[in-house]
C-alpha cells in the first residue's frame, strides 16, 4: 500500500506543478496520468491476488480424513 501512496503523491505533484508551468502542463498532466494508471494497476493487482489463491482452492478437490 506504501507504493500505491508514493504514486499517488507524485500524481499530486505533477499536477501542482501543471498549474504553474502553464507552458510545459500537458507534460506535467500526461506524466500525472501515467502515476495515476500505475497506481489502479498495481491496487489491482493485489485485489486479485487473494481471489488467485482462493480460486485455485475451489477447483481443487477436497479430501476427507
Amino acid at each position: 500500500m506504501n507504493k500505491i501512496r508514493e504514486y499517488r503523491e507524485q500524481e499530486l505533484r505533477c499536477r501542482q506543478r501543471a498549474m504553474y508551468d502553464p507552458a510545459q502542463s500537458w507534460k506535467w498532466l500526461a506524466e500525472a496520468e501515467m502515476w495515476e494508471h500505475k497506481a489502479h494497476q498495481l491496487r489491482a493487482s493485489l485485489l486479485e491476488q487473494p481471489n488467485a489463491a482462493n480460486s485455485d482452492d475451489k477447483s481443487a478437490p477436497s479430501v476427507a480424513a
